[in-house]
């Protein structure tokens, strides 16, 4: 929110919004009254630009930490509909949407991401929780496995397999279970079907991807 305050007070053209809105000192340790205070000024830039897909994923982003959770849906899908080249306003939609149990809808919005960027690591692990919620543990372990190969010393994610392939249950999963355990990355590859290095794909372009429209169309 801090973030969000200073961007919006150094903006070349939406600076004023913040007058009259309660300061910072006003807001200090009031998350709730600090979120109030830039959604309403948020809201009063994009009455004057409603065209700035910016301005909208920034008010996805404080409607999410109000809980707000219908209102961040609008604001980041109204976001990658002005937007739709930005990988980062399809992740934060999937994630909005995983979060509040829309984890089918999510994935969409994942795989959108991850067309435009394929080396987002965070869209690759978001991806994978959202397998992961689904209960389908292969796809899960897949995406996390994705998710390492861009960064194979994140201790998180190497827990997050460990967890899934527990949850799973799954007997066939041992061996892969005690390579994870022992973090080799290239006998986990080995032993996961389907694994693709996102290292080697190619970012697509836009014109090839479904149109944003289209892919929001679920909402």
């Amino acid at each position: 929110l801090g973030y969000l305050r200073s961007w919006l007070e150094h903006h070349e053209d939406h600076s004023h919004v913040l007058e009259g809105i309660p300061s910072r000192e006003e807001c200090m340790y009031d998350v709730p009254q600090e979120a109030q205070a830039i959604a309403e000024a948020l809201h009063r830039a994009v009455a004057k630009a409603p065209e700035d897909g910016a301005l909208w994923s920034a008010l996805g982003v404080v409607k999410n930490i109000a809980r707000d959770y219908g209102g961040a849906v609008e604001a980041l899908a109204r976001a990658c509909r002005l937007r739709p080249e930005d990988p980062r306003c399809w992740n934060k939609l999937g994630a909005t949407l995983g979060n509040h149990g829309r984890c089918k809808e999510a994935i969409k919005m994942y795989h959108q991401s991850l067309a435009l960027k394929p080396k987002y690591t965070r869209a690759w692990s978001n991806l994978a929780i959202a397998h992961a919620n689904l209960d389908e543990y292969a796809d899960a372990v897949r995406f996390y496995l994705q998710a390492l190969a861009l960064t194979p010393d994140a201790a998180h994610v190497w827990d997050h397999v460990q967890t899934v392939l527990l949850r799973s249950g799954e007997d066939h999963f041992l061996e892969l279970y005690e390579a994870s355990v022992a973090r080799d990355f290239d006998q986990c590859r080995k032993l996961c079907p389907g694994f693709v290095d996102p290292r080697q794909l190619p970012a697509q372009h836009l014109e090839h991807l479904a149109p944003a429209e289209t892919v929001l169309e679920i909402l």
